[in-house]
């Protein structure tokens, strides 16, 4: 099926709109804690899969190499986490204070969520996973960690 062009460029706005208002709204709840919106989405990803590189946060934040040394780097030095390798390679844990952060960006996690499918039924959440899913494997190849 044949999409016309103001049909694609409308859903690219959407998307885009999406998630600009999403991390928007991060940002404004962020606000006085010490953590920026980088350090939010890093910390949750650290968190969910500790022990990872920085390759692993390449890949699931899809920085670029450089982006992604400079967030952790960040994270190191206001200790939020810590690097249980050598100076070469990563193995990244959350620190106290970074488990602490991780309980909080989890629950704002929630609550954005919470408030985005509030009104959107377990079907179409399940096709919206799917039809973002299958983007996102069409759009992978061409992206360079």
């Amino acid at each position: 099926m044949e999409q016309s062009k103001e049909y694609k460029r409308s859903y690219l706005i959407s998307s885009l709109r999406v998630l600009s208002l999403f991390s928007s709204y991060v940002k404004r709840e962020l606000r006085g804690k010490g953590i920026t919106f980088g350090d939010w989405i890093c910390i949750l990803c650290i968190g969910d899969k500790e022990g990872c590189s920085i390759k692993n946060i390449c890949y699931d934040l899809c920085l670029d190499k450089g982006q992604a040394t400079r967030q952790v780097k960040k994270l190191i030095q206001t200790s939020f986490i810590k690097n249980k390798s050598d100076a070469r390679t990563y193995s990244l844990y959350l620190t106290d204070k970074g488990l602490m952060a991780y309980a909080y960006c989890d629950l704002l996690f929630n609550k954005v969520m919470d408030i985005i499918f509030e009104d959107i039924n377990e079907e179409e959440i399940d096709t919206t996973m799917a039809v973002s899913r299958r983007l996102s494997q069409k759009l992978e190849k061409y992206y360079e960690y």
